[in-house]
């Protein structure tokens, strides 16, 4: 279904990240997700892995698998899907740089969902006195400087490591900040999605708990900046971070966003909206 979307969205390849049940991130793992999409996908795809125990054994095995890139989450699992983060979710600070030094040596991109696990421990606290109706609630429990300060991180410690880094999903004007004051130092890359160029948190007001996605989608501002971003060539690429729930896990959580599932579907539209905002003359 999902490679059916993305055709009928415009997009012919589709690079699938290794969050499944269990982790694809086992050479096992990685060989039944390719000969299932080889047998069942209706367009080309590549698979991501993830480095699992961080040995070099399970790294080449993978690598000889034929995976395309590198996923890790600075993040730890959510709770009741340890299994779909094992091998992926890498909180500890001396993990990730482990994980970074193990990848360089591959020469694959290195894609990381940068939140700081200890700052989103503290917002999350904070948040859980705030209303779950409201919007602003998820934003508040996962604000910008959880990003900011995480990518901050991966990029001194990839001064050291040297990998391909590449920063999944920005979503802020101080991230902006923090990939353009880094510049030169590695050898690095960005993106965004097209929720966070389109919408404010004022449009997830209005959509409620079908629009929360990790992390959140900002403000007025930080549009601007990404935008900007992308002008400058600070951030170098749009993508989907197509992560999709059904209605009925969405309408479950309904008026509780701490509650409802993170996620949004983004493959059938990021062409359409791209090419819209190059006739719009924004792109």
């Amino acid at each position: 279904s999902e490679t059916r979307a993305a055709a009928a969205g415009g997009v012919t390849t589709l690079f699938e990240m290794p969050i499944s049940k269990p982790c694809c991130s086992t050479p096992e793992e990685l060989a039944r997700r390719r000969d299932h999409f080889a047998e069942n996908a209706f367009m080309d795809f590549g698979l991501y892995a993830a480095p699992g125990d961080l040995t070099v054994a399970a790294r080449d095995a993978m690598m000889e698998l034929g995976c395309i890139a590198w996923k890790i989450f600075t993040t730890a699992p959510p709770p009741g899907r340890a299994d779909e983060f094992e091998g992926l979710a890498f909180p500890d600070e001396a993990d990730q740089l482990r994980a970074l030094m193990l990848l360089a040596e591959t020469g694959l991109p290195v894609v990381v969902h940068a939140e700081s696990a200890q700052l989103l421990e503290h917002f999350e606290v904070e948040a859980a006195q705030l209303d779950p109706a409201d919007a602003a609630t998820h934003g508040a429990s996962r604000p910008a400087v959880c990003e900011s300060v995480a990518v901050a991180k991966l990029l001194a410690m990839n001064v050291t490591a040297q990998a391909k880094l590449h920063i999944a999903h920005v979503t802020s004007a101080e991230t902006v900040a923090v990939l353009r004051a880094f510049a030169g130092t590695s050898d690095f890359t960005a993106e965004t999605c097209p929720q966070y160029l389109f919408a404010t948190e004022a449009d997830v007001s209005q959509a409620g708990v079908y629009a929360k996605v990790n992390p959140p989608i900002r403000h007025q501002a930080d549009q601007d900046a990404l935008w900007q971003a992308i002008e400058d060539g600070v951030i170098n690429y749009v993508t989907t971070d197509h992560a999709p729930f059904s209605r009925a896990e969405k309408q479950a959580a309904k008026g509780n966003f701490p509650d409802a599932p993170p996620g949004v579907p983004g493959i059938e539209f990021i062409l359409p909206a791209m090419l819209d905002a190059v006739a719009r003359g924004r792109l």
